[in-house]
């Protein structure tokens, strides 16, 4: 990707942590050559050496599938050696499993922050036509577009210490404006339409823009509400404001369908789903 696609990428919307987000962003920037690179988790290094990645397993009748870090579609090796799940790849699993006679059910087992819009209703989608029970696990959080693919899934369930929720749509727009005066560089943008180069680094955002943007964002976010509302009916309005909860809370307004100790044991409870 150029610098400039990697910028833009940083101001669409995504279904994400606000502290998620800003260390994507610092990656980009990394990568842009904003600031000095930062330490890539295991993964595809600089040079292309493989590591080892986490994949799929299927133990005693179980497919449990690692559902990891941010979130995107289409992902390079180096996203993904970074530390990033790409929808596809999980989307891909959960066939496998499904088409594997030796899978009775299938576990996510998530630890995400969240990733963009793009591609998690379709894998939502995928996770809610499946014949076999899928529960979501986490002993971590299960945030943003995380628990937009949860809330597809037949149960939810959480360590003690987990969390759960983040529901809801933000975009971020970083005007350097000021920053490129100071360089000494005065951005000039030509476009055809009002909208068109909107977000364009070092041009202020107009007020039509800004509310272009509010207006995308809160489609988005009533499409993000109108999917947890018809899985999860008992959740109310407003555990639908970004809020993250703990596992105790989380099952007391309806977020999480059961607290239990490991992932085995979410493991037990799809197996249960098969047997009843």
């Amino acid at each position: 990707m150029t610098h400039l696609h990697l910028v833009r990428a940083v101001f669409q919307p995504w279904l994400i942590t606000p502290e998620a987000h800003g260390a994507v962003a610092l990656q980009i920037a990394a990568k842009a050559g904003m600031i000095e690179p930062m330490a890539l988790r295991e993964g595809v290094g600089a040079c292309g050496e493989d590591v080892e990645l986490e994949q799929m397993e299927i133990r005693d009748g179980v497919a449990y599938i690692p559902v990891g870090g941010v979130m995107a579609r289409k992902l390079g090796a180096m996203e993904k050696g970074a530390g990033a799940v790409d929808y596809c790849d999980i989307a891909e699993e959960l066939c496998i499993a499904e088409e594997d006679d030796s899978v009775l059910a299938i576990v996510l087992d998530m630890d995400t922050p969240g990733g963009t819009v793009n591609g998690c209703p379709e894998l939502a989608d995928v996770i809610a036509n499946c014949t076999k029970p899928v529960v979501a696990y986490s002993a971590g959080m299960i945030a943003s577009a995380g628990y937009w693919l949860a809330a597809a899934c037949d149960k939810i369930v959480l360590s003690r210490s987990a969390e759960a929720g983040s529901i809801g749509v933000y975009c971020a727009h970083m005007d350097l404006t000021e920053y490129y005066y100071k360089l000494g560089v005065k951005v000039n943008l030509f476009a055809s339409g009002a909208n068109k180069g909107a977000g364009f680094p070092g041009v202020p955002l107009t007020d039509d823009q800004r509310t272009t943007i509010r207006d995308d964002v809160m489609r988005m976010a009533s499409e993000f509400k109108a999917h947890v509302t018809t899985n999860r009916p008992d959740v109310p309005e407003a555990a639908m404001d970004g809020r993250m909860f703990g596992a105790t809370q989380a099952l007391e307004i309806g977020l999480i369908d059961d607290v239990c100790s490991c992932v085995e044991d979410a493991g037990e409870m799809a197996l249960e789903m098969v047997r009843s």
